[in-house]
Formats: C-alpha cells, sequence, structure tokens
C-alpha cells in the first residue's frame, strides 16, 4: 500500500460515525469545495473529497448536470458510481469486478458496484458515506 493509499485510508476512517457532513459541502463555494443539495447521493463525493485530502489528485468531469437530468442545474460533479465501476475514471486502474476484484483489492483502493462507491479499508471492510 503506498503513502498516498494510506492517508486517503486515514482520512476516511477520522470520519466513521462522525455524522460531520460539513466537510462534504455540491455546488463550489468560495473556498473551492463542492456542496451537495438535499437528496443527491453523497457517496462519490466522499470518495472525491478522501481522494483529495489523500494527495490523489481528482478532477470534477461532470460539467453538463449531474445523473441524467435529475440534478440538471447541478455542474462540477466528481466521478459518479457508475463512471468508477465501469473504469471511466482516468489516471485509476480497474482492478476486477465482484468476488475477483473484490480480492484484489487493497486499503484505499475505491470499490463500486455501480450505484454506490467507497473505500477500501481492510480485508472485506470498506468506508464510505
Amino acid at each position: 500500500m503506498s503513502a498516498r493509499q494510506t492517508k486517503v485510508v486515514e482520512c476516511a476512517k477520522s470520519h466513521i460515525g462522525s455524522g460531520d457532513w460539513g466537510v462534504f459541502t455540491v455546488r463550489k463555494s468560495a473556498d473551492g469545495k463542492v456542496q451537495f443539495n438535499f437528496g443527491e447521493p453523497k457517496c462519490n463525493l466522499f470518495v472525491y473529497e478522501m481522494l483529495i485530502a489523500g494527495g490523489v489528485g481528482q478532477e470534477l468531469p461532470n460539467k453538463a448536470g449531474f445523473l441524467g437530468g435529475i440534478f440538471n442545474n447541478l455542474k462540477d460533479r466528481p466521478y459518479t458510481a457508475g463512471q468508477w465501476h465501469n473504469g471511466e475514471v482516468p489516471k485509476m486502474k480497474l482492478v476486477g469486478s465482484g468476488v475477483d476484484g473484490l480480492n484484489k483489492c487493497w486499503p484505499g483502493d475505491i470499490i463500486s458496484d455501480g450505484s454506490h462507491v467507497g473505500i477500501i479499508s481492510g480485508p472485506q471492510k470498506t468506508i464510505s458515506a
């Protein structure tokens, strides 16, 4: 596990059970944070912010709205769970899917089933929002 992966896991673990969603903020605010609206999925923003905190640069690629029109007015969204699942995130390696993929994951890796995304924190353990 790389130092960045370790940092990503440490950052994610620091939010377990906190209920503090103030760090996960989707619209861009003055400080550059992304702020979510009520009812909008938060798992992808959690992964995005933990990668940033861990020193892994990420862009906000979804410029034309979010979730196929459900939140059309929202811009600058992180990669969705579906994009992670489909291997559409640049500079990230897809290690596999299903049980095979899960068995190849290391702490700090990102895991997605297409509708939810989280961070591997240990054997058979994930952290997500």
